[in-house]
């Protein structure tokens, strides 16, 4: 019975991620003085699941296909940045992480 619940469980938390709408995002990476961070890695998950792996551009730009609410993570050396995804463009501002 408890195998049988667990199934129903993980086959309603797929359909429930396959219903989410996609959104082509274009992304910024900048620092709180609006500079931007070129060859940030960016990555985009929802629920534990991984929609994007990117690098940014020399203008700290990237792009995505992710849904609304997923949350884009920038990392860069000793700086970090998160962001949710509420339209198609999104911006995350790094900060330098304290060692």
């Amino acid at each position: 019975m408890h195998r049988r619940a667990l199934v129903c469980v993980l086959v309603f938390a797929v359909v429930a991620l396959a219903d989410e709408p996609m959104l082509h995002v274009y992304g910024v990476v900048h620092d709180y003085s609006g500079r931007p961070i070129a060859n940030a890695r960016v990555s985009v998950s929802l629920k534990g699941r991984s929609f994007a792996e990117s690098v940014t551009d020399s203008r700290g730009e990237f792009t995505a296909d992710a849904p609304k609410g997923a949350r884009v993570t920038a990392t860069k050396g000793d700086q970090m940045g998160h962001a949710v995804i509420k339209s198609k463009e999104v911006v995350v501002k790094m900060q330098q992480i304290p060692l």
